[in-house]
């Protein structure tokens, strides 16, 4: 399945897209990021299946290739 990445969260249309296989949302983020693998806090929100995943269980929720997988900037002023 394919990991869509959007500039916010009104935004209709992906400005990324990244095809993954079974595997956890940290492991994910850090096969495409150094700062993710350095711990850098991030400034974004991910959603599996539209329900938000929060940041401390990435390294444990696995993704499925037939996940629907979306990436959101955080809002200004927002905490994750």
């Amino acid at each position: 399945m394919t990991i869509l990445v959007f500039t916010s969260i009104l935004a209709e249309i992906p400005i990324e897209e990244h095809q993954h296989q079974e595997t956890t949302i940290f492991e994910w983020l850090c096969s495409i990021s150094a700062k993710a693998r350095q711990g850098a806090e991030p400034k974004f929100f991910i959603t599996v299946e539209g329900k938000r995943i929060p940041q401390d269980e990435w390294a444990l929720r696995v993704i499925k290739p037939d996940d629907v997988v979306r990436l959101y900037p955080m809002p200004n002023g927002a905490i994750g």
